[in-house]
């Protein structure tokens, strides 16, 4: 009966602390924001492309989704390093990291702070939504 017991209890609390690491866990939304700060920082405009999320219409047609994806990748390195070179414009980022995330059903917004190249601390709010996968990705609309 004792074994019995000690057996009962260590499954619970295997059980109980299982639990609490997934909860302290990384959300989806994070790790979709932490990726697109990366990819910002990196300069690789098409890999925060991929992280976009386009409608199911935008995805029926695989040729035109991939020049849609590329069109988007070059206007934000245009617009980026336009940006950069006037006074006031983005001056990329050095380091990133976590704030905060606020979610509903269906959107998110994950809020980030980072260092940019000339040493000064900013914070941008990167907008989810949830595809119709159920994936989250960038939300195009700003909204």
């Amino acid at each position: 009966m004792r074994k019995f017991l000690f057996m009962s209890m260590m499954v619970v609390a295997c059980g109980m602390i299982l639990m609490l690491t997934s909860c302290a866990s990384e959300s989806e939304q994070r790790q979709v924001a932490e990726k697109a700060m990366e990819c910002l920082k990196n300069k690789d405009f098409k890999g925060y492309v991929d992280l976009m999320y386009f409608s199911e219409s935008d995805s029926a047609d695989p040729e035109k989704l991939a020049q849609k994806k590329e069109n988007m990748a070059q206007m934000l390195e245009s617009k980026m390093s336009m940006s950069s070179e006037s006074q006031k414009g983005w001056k990329g980022i050095k380091t990133y990291s976590y704030v905060s995330e606020q979610t509903d059903s269906t959107t998110s917004v994950v809020k980030m702070a980072y260092v940019n190249n000339e040493d000064k601390p900013d914070t941008m709010d990167i907008k989810l939504q949830l595809d119709e996968k159920g994936k989250w990705k960038i939300s195009s609309r700003g909204k």
